[in-house]
């Protein structure tokens, strides 16, 4: 199967954004996702759409995130100006995951305000400079920082049920 073949097949969840976030250049990294009007904490911003795949049947597809143990969502975008595709990292973010699909905002975002999101997601091998700028800057994105027990509390709330499953298996009761 190509690439091209397991982008056309159909989708398990479809893909959607927030009407109020548009996609620009970013001074974190590329391109990024920019609220254009005042936007509560818990408003949905992202739906990322795809297929649910193994890691092995990943490599055909774009793009994915892991949403289970051995499970991925694969395809998740289709272009590289796409919202879903252009949620940048920061040690501070603005947003995290409502449920395995659904970015959601994590405190009030003002217009004109970058949407990020954590990628302390683990599973990857992410290892690579941190352009954020936050206070919180940590210099490095490394996607086992969820080990961190200094990060965990941060962390937690936000994550992904997949990744808060794994945390709360490590934390001390």
């Amino acid at each position: 199967m190509t690439k091209e073949t397991a982008l056309a097949e159909p989708r398990d969840i479809e893909p959607s954004h927030s009407p109020d976030l548009g996609v620009a250049h970013s001074p974190i990294h590329g391109f990024g996702v920019f609220a254009s009007a005042p936007l509560a904490a818990g408003t949905i911003l992202v739906r990322l759409g795809g297929r649910f795949v193994s890691f092995s049947e990943a490599g055909v597809l774009s793009s994915s995130i892991v949403v289970g143990e051995g499970v991925l969502l694969g395809g998740i975008y289709t272009t590289k100006h796409e919202p879903a595709a252009c949620v940048n990292h920061s040690c501070d973010p603005s947003a995290g995951f409502g449920d395995a699909v659904t970015i959601v905002a994590a405190r009030e975002i003002r217009p004109g305000e970058e949407i990020t999101v954590d990628y302390a997601y683990g599973g990857w091998g992410l290892q690579h400079p941190c352009n954020c700028g936050s206070e919180r800057c940590r210099g490095i994105i490394v996607d086992s920082d969820w080990e961190r027990p200094e990060l965990a509390d941060r962390i937690l709330r936000w994550a992904s049920p997949f990744l808060r499953r794994r945390l709360i298996r490590i934390r001390p009761h």
